[in-house]
This record gives structure tokens, sequence and C-alpha cells, in this order.
């Protein structure tokens, strides 16, 4: 009876430090954000496939010195995906719709970089934390590069300044909230679990 008592008091006890050390609601937000970037990924690849069936869809080239292989096919091996795909039309200028339909692409990476430093301040203190921080710190910087893409795609001064004016405070927001995060290993401003042996 001495035995059964204490394991029950040790289950007890086991219950109520896991339920301290793992929060329920944490659970239930780490949940959100891999259902997020499920559908998130889910979004890519419909995208993806819509463009190899655009690809797809071109006549062959019928000129001796052209290839009907897309020139994409023979950059991917020497440069990282871009963003953005600039215009198939024959001007490389970008027109206002563009702009606002790559400014939506770049204000959504923005909401997705705050997410991630909120899911980071969230899970201070969990074995979450790092791997959310470094989570946190890559959708920043695709904020950054998406951003610098676009104003390289962008000759018009005026856009130029319009994304500038756009990107540019939200940037700053962005890397404040990132370095108000402690770093793991610093042991004076990192919240650690308290692991009772």
């Amino acid at each position: 009876m001495m035995s059964s008592s204490s394991s029950l008091c040790i289950k007890a006890k086991w219950i109520t430090l896991k339920s301290w050390l793992v929060p329920t609601s944490l659970i239930l937000l780490h949940r959100r954000k891999r259902q997020r970037q499920k559908e998130q990924k889910q979004i890519y690849l419909r995208q993806k496939q819509q463009q190899q069936q655009q690809q797809q869809q071109r006549r062959p080239s019928h000129c001796t010195s052209c290839s009907s292989r897309p020139s994409s096919d023979f950059q991917d091996d020497q440069q990282a995906p871009s963003f953005f795909k600039r215009r198939s039309s024959q001007s490389s200028q970008m027109t206002l719709a563009d702009l606002q339909r790559e400014a939506e692409k770049i204000y959504d990476l923005f909401l997705l970089a705050l997410d991630e430093l909120n899911y980071a301040g969230d899970s201070q203190g969990t074995f979450y934390y790092i791997n959310d921080r470094v989570s946190a710190e890559e959708a920043i910087e695709n904020f950054s590069a998406a951003s610098m893409q676009l104003m390289n795609m962008t000759f018009d001064p005026q856009y130029k300044s319009q994304i500038q004016a756009m990107v540019r405070p939200r940037l700053l927001h962005l890397q404040a909230k990132f370095d108000e995060l402690p770093v793991a290993d610093d042991p004076l401003t990192y919240r650690h679990s308290i692991y009772c042996s």
C-alpha cells in the first residue's frame, strides 16, 4: 500500500512538473505554427506547379539558334531562386499594378516574420525557443532579401522611394524586436527552465 501511494505521489508531481514546463497553450501555439507552415508550403507548391504548367504550354522554338528549353532551367544551378519573376512582356518596366502585387507579397513576408518573432518571444524558457529564434531570424532575412530584390527590379526612382518608405520602418521594427530576444547562451538574459533532480 505504501509503495502505490508513493508512486501516485511521484506521478502527480511528474504531471504537475510536466504541465508547468510545457503549458498546453504553448503546444497549441506550435500546432498552429506547423499548420500555417504546411499551408504556406502547399500554396508555394501550387504556385510552382502553375508556373511549370505555363512553361509547358509555351510553344517550342523553331529557330535553330534557340532552345525550346526555358532559360530558367539553365540558371537553377547557378543562382538561388528568386522571390519575384520579371514580367514576360517586352518592356522591363514595372507597372503600378505589378508593384502593388509585389508589395503585397513583401507585406506577407513581413507578417510572417512578425509571427515568428511572436512565437520566439512566447517560447522563451522552453526547448522550442532556440529553433523559434532561428526561424524568426530567417523570416527577417527573407523579408529583407525580397525587399532588396524588388528594389533592384524597379528602375523608376518614384517606385524605389515608395518601396523604401514601406520597407525601412518595418525592417527596423523587426530588427528591434529580434534584438530584444535573449540569446540562449546568455545566462543573464535568458529565462531558463528549472529542472529538479
